[in-house]
């Protein structure tokens, strides 16, 4: 008896070390995303291709728009979370981007 829990013991430190990696590298996915959008090359159809439809969108004097998007850290609800923003010119062409990790109290 004592061998199958030793058995199982060593069975589930595995799982969890090679699962490990697997949440943790959800920030990355949202990062490599957001660095595959390049200022002054990117569109807002490359933008929605990737984010999808923006969560907040405004109109700036310049003719052109932000969008705002906030994709969770890690896939479940946690108390952080990215938020990203892409300024277009007039012609849909990614001019400016920014991101920051908000986190709640």
């Amino acid at each position: 008896m004592l061998r199958k829990t030793q058995f199982f013991m060593v069975l589930l430190a595995v799982a969890l070390v090679a699962v490990m990696p697997l949440s943790c590298s959800k920030k990355d996915v949202h990062l490599a995303d957001y660095d595959r959008l390049q200022e002054g090359a990117s569109t807002k159809d490359d933008v929605i291709r990737i984010y999808g439809k923006p969560k907040f969108t405004l109109r700036t004097m310049d003719g052109g728009e932000t969008w705002s998007y906030d994709r969770d850290h890690s896939g479940d609800f946690v108390d952080r979370n990215y938020v990203f923003k892409f300024h277009f010119d007039r012609h849909g062409r990614l001019i400016e981007k920014s991101y920051f990790l908000s986190k709640w109290p």
